[in-house]
């Protein structure tokens, strides 16, 4: 749906705020279809914009939170447009991250569903789960 720049904060309070600031400027915002893949090296973001193929990875150790929006806040499917929960809308799912090469930037990059055998709480719950594995191996290096 979108990436938003946002001050170091508490997960949750970093996706409302991206939330907010996103709802705000939704109209201008045309959604994506993007392919998530998620493993111990981080997570792979590939997909088509207007601009052609792009693909981002975000390493591991770049990875702050992952988490579903408990508001229960939901996008129309293919406007991205915020509502609250209905039949036809789909959750929304947020990945902090710390910007490439810095130690004091970081975005919230806002997911929604798309797909009803891939829910955003199973999707969320995969990636802490390769979060808390990989940082319990380097803990143990």
């Amino acid at each position: 749906m979108s990436s938003e720049a946002v001050l170091p904060s508490a997960g949750r309070e970093t996706l409302n705020r991206a939330l907010a600031d996103y709802a705000t400027r939704s109209p201008s915002v045309k959604p994506t279809l993007i392919h998530f893949k998620a493993d111990s090296s981080g997570i792979l973001l590939t997909g088509t914009a207007k601009s052609g193929i792009f693909r981002k990875h975000y390493p591991s150790l770049s990875i702050l939170h992952c988490l579903v929006d408990e508001a229960n806040t939901r996008v129309s499917p293919w406007t991205g447009n915020p509502r609250k929960g209905t039949s036809k809308t789909q959750k929304i799912f947020g990945l902090v991250t710390r910007r490439p090469g810095t130690t004091d930037r970081y975005a919230c990059h806002l997911f929604s569903e798309y797909d009803e055998t891939q829910p955003a709480a199973a999707i969320v719950k995969f990636v802490n789960q390769i979060l808390q594995v990989t940082s319990s191996q380097l803990s143990a290096q």
